[in-house]
């Protein structure tokens, strides 16, 4: 249970520092559309499930990523403090 709270709130970073926005086509990410958590180095070429990998992206987004082989990007924090 502790690691699915952690998980959450691991989340919930990602949305807010992503500006609530999927990092592939920028539109807001709600529960309607729902989300993905993909990995920007992919674990099996040793990446790590650091937030500094990771980017929530729109289920559609995710699989159109990973069927087009495109490179995301983490995007910039709208918020700088």
């Amino acid at each position: 249970m502790l690691k699915s709270i952690a998980y959450k709130a691991e989340t919930v970073q990602l949305y807010v520092s992503q500006g609530g926005r999927c990092a592939l086509c920028a539109e807001p990410l709600d529960y309607d559309s729902g989300w993905h958590d993909h990995h920007l180095v992919r674990k099996v070429d040793g990446g790590s499930d650091a937030l500094a990998n990771r980017v929530l992206l729109h289920p559609v987004c995710h699989l159109r990523s990973h069927a087009l082989g495109l490179q995301i990007a983490k995007p910039a924090s709208e918020k700088r403090l």
